[in-house]
């Protein structure tokens, strides 16, 4: 894996492990403007006692969960829901995306729950994290 500034550089697809219970997860991949990326996800977490989902997540169904939805990140997508973050641009990825990267950074992963509601969630998902281009800069 190459470095740049400390951080490694993807040059192969690689495999890491999201927990449910911890916010922005440093993935220790630095990602570059313009590059594109297919990323899947499988395995299932839970929200408190809410059934389990996929890295999909699902749709906020008690008071309480209407009204955090302002406290998550990502506010207009699904509770759980795995997503990322590059040098502060956010970005839904569910159980598989296709994306181009549009800020220069390390990669960070996470379930969309309400921000200081992490500790109650459980559960991992296997992330795998491809490049499907050269960087074009």
């Amino acid at each position: 894996m190459l470095s740049i500034n400390g951080i490694a550089q993807q040059t192969e697809p690689i495999v890491i492990q999201v927990a449910a219970n911890q916010f922005y997860q440093s993935t220790g991949l630095a990602l570059i403007k313009g590059e594109t990326y297919e990323i899947t996800a499988v395995g299932e977490w839970q929200d408190a006692s809410f059934p389990p989902s996929d890295a999909n997540g699902f749709k906020g169904f008690t008071a309480p969960m209407f009204f955090g939805m302002l406290l998550k990140p990502m506010p207009r997508q699904y509770y759980m829901k795995l997503c990322g973050k590059v040098g502060g641009w956010k970005f839904p990825i569910g159980t598989a995306t296709t994306i181009t990267i549009k800020r220069n950074g390390e990669l960070l992963l996470y379930a969309n729950d309400a921000k200081g509601f992490f500790d109650n969630n459980s559960g991992t998902l296997k992330v795998t994290i491809k490049k499907l281009n050269e960087s074009e800069n």
